[in-house]
């Protein structure tokens, strides 16, 4: 995990201001797999590892067997339902991500609160990265687009592809202006 500006009062501070709006708005996400006990348990501990904690923390509270779905309905390919497990690392995915989301638009903030650039980079370690995920690092980010696109798409699916969806482990970091053009793309 490289949460550059994770420890910085600033960024915290950022984050709860970007959560609290969405809170207010009811507009958190939940994923798909949380029950009814953790649809409403999720924002108070997400708030909490916000305020003060980090991702791998909240996957730990997150763990608790009564907020999570054992199984859920999946459409085959002809049509007819089928119950497929929730995926034992539902916790760590929804922690990671949704974590991950509030502190780039915190960093983004940041970004043009200070007048730098946002540079693409790898705030998680996969596995496996993926080849699109790789072209983008990096690559200079547009601080405005990059917060609409977040504040917009909330879930899994982005515009820009910042994080590029479950596991992708892409974010952003602040960069000095090499040119003067802050928060302009270096890509097509």
């Amino acid at each position: 995990m490289d949460l550059k500006h994770l420890n910085d009062d600033r960024t915290r501070d950022l984050m709860l201001q970007e959560f609290d709006h969405d809170h207010g708005a009811d507009r958190i996400y939940r994923g798909k797999y949380l029950s009814t006990s953790g649809i409403f348990a999720w924002p108070p501990l997400l708030r909490a590892a916000l305020e003060s904690h980090d991702p791998q923390w909240l996957a730990t509270q997150a763990t608790h067997p009564e907020y999570w779905l054992t199984s859920v309905p999946r459409q085959k390919t002809d049509g007819t339902f089928s119950m497929a497990k929730v995926p034992v690392s539902a916790p760590s995915t929804l922690a990671e991500g949704e974590f991950a989301r509030f502190y780039i638009r915190a960093v983004a903030l940041r970004a043009l609160d200070e007048n730098l650039q946002l540079r693409v980079v790898r705030i998680f370690q996969v596995s496996g990265p993926r080849s699109d995920s790789q072209a983008k690092l990096g690559t200079i980010v547009d601080g405005d687009a990059l917060l609409a696109d977040l504040r917009t798409n909330i879930g899994v699916k982005t515009d820009l592809g910042i994080p590029g969806g479950p596991n992708s482990g892409l974010g952003v970091e602040l960069s000095a202006s090499d040119n003067g053009h802050v928060g302009k793309t270096d890509t097509p």
